[in-house]
């Protein structure tokens, strides 16, 4: 990955400063190499860094006046860097745009689902819930798109979205799932237990969690906090 990244930096320092002529498509692939590279790396500055530069490409002759894929980058990039305000916002451009993909479409409603229920702001969560059951109707059996849906409305903390979650927790636990996506859904179902008072019923579903993928730092510390 170093090779190919350090590759990437002089061919397109070769094409800014003329030595090469780069086609606009190519510098783009590059250009969205190295931010996926940075992103790994949690250098999101220098991601965001080279989205905006493909950004001024798409301004340059022929104008790219939608590009989804971009936009879709830089919701995720927004949210790294705990912007969700402007998350929201690259985000809803992909929802909006004719030339999505229907994937595409689905990630970008799920990645806004997190953005507004990160916003702190009470009137976001009912926007939340409302992108997470629009990526839900899209693929309803997603495992991913569920996972999404029922962390939205355990932070309502109302009863009855409580129960919703805990519906839907249930049904995923059943299904053939991988184990890191039970571990998820477990550890989210014994949140909404604990919520409940429902103590160990919380505390199996969190041990059942860390079984799973004892990985899952979360559901680690909420089985410590409930045991």
């Amino acid at each position: 990955k170093d090779l190919a990244a350090q590759a990437w930096k002089q061919a397109l320092a070769k094409g800014g400063s003329g030595t090469i002529t780069l086609e606009r498509s190519d510098e783009k692939t590059m250009r969205l190499a190295l931010a996926e590279l940075y992103r790994r790396q949690g250098a999101f500055d220098l991601a965001m860094r080279e989205y905006r530069l493909i950004q001024s490409l798409n301004k340059q002759p022929p104008v790219m006046d939608e590009d989804p894929e971009l936009d879709l980058e830089m919701g995720r990039t927004f949210l790294a860097l705990k912007d969700p305000t402007n998350a929201a916002k690259s985000l809803e451009s992909v929802a909006q745009s004719r030339t999505a993909t229907p994937a595409t479409r689905k990630e970008a409603y799920l990645q806004q689902s997190l953005a507004y229920s990160e916003s702190g702001l009470p009137e976001d969560l009912d926007r939340a819930k409302a992108s997470a059951n629009k990526a839900g109707r899209m693929d309803p059996n997603d495992p991913r798109s569920t996972l999404v849906r029922a962390g939205v409305l355990l932070k309502t903390e109302s009863m009855l979205d409580r129960e919703k979650a805990i519906e839907l927790l249930s049904a995923l636990t059943n299904s053939d799932v991988e184990p890191k996506t039970a571990s998820q859904a477990y550890d989210l179902l014994g949140t909404a237990y604990y919520k409940n008072g429902e103590y160990a019923r919380a505390l199996r579903a969190f041990d059942y969690a860390v079984q799973l993928d004892p990985s899952n730092r979360e559901a680690f510390e909420n089985q410590r906090a409930a045991a």
